[in-house]
């Protein structure tokens, strides 16, 4: 976000707000103008450690919703690879055996560390909170 497209948005202040703006990756700058507070402010927030942990307990929240999204489309996307490996042009059968070649192993790979780090994470005890 350009400070130009900032300087559009209406002006809140509200503590929220800043919350937000910094969660979804604003500058300080950026996240002051939108929340009506000054950059000075902003660093004062900064300095608390329970505003910084609001701020990733929100941006971590989002990283879910995109990562849950992103799981979704990917499901969709392999069902239209899987129609591309049955066409009958040999040039788009080829195209998606080159992807299937490329990230298959890759997607794999992801799939077993992270059930292994689930595995590792049972095993000390610790659970997601």
């Amino acid at each position: 976000m350009t400070e130009n497209d900032v300087q559009k948005l209406p002006v809140r202040r509200n503590r929220q707000t800043l919350i937000m703006a910094l969660a979804s990756g604003m500058t300080k700058r950026e996240a002051a103008r939108l929340s009506g507070y000054s950059e000075r402010t902003v660093f004062r927030y900064l300095k608390d450690p329970a505003f910084c942990r609001e701020v990733r307990g929100i941006r971590t929240a989002m990283v879910a919703q995109v990562a849950g999204q992103m799981a979704r489309l990917a499901m969709e996307a392999v069902e239209v690879l899987e129609d591309l490996l049955h066409s009958p042009r040999d040039s788009v059968r080829l195209g998606a055996l080159r992807l299937l070649l490329r990230f298959g192993p890759q997607w794999q790979e992801t799939s077993d560390l992270a059930q292994e780090i689930t595995e590792l994470r049972e095993a000390l005890g610790l659970t997601e909170e």
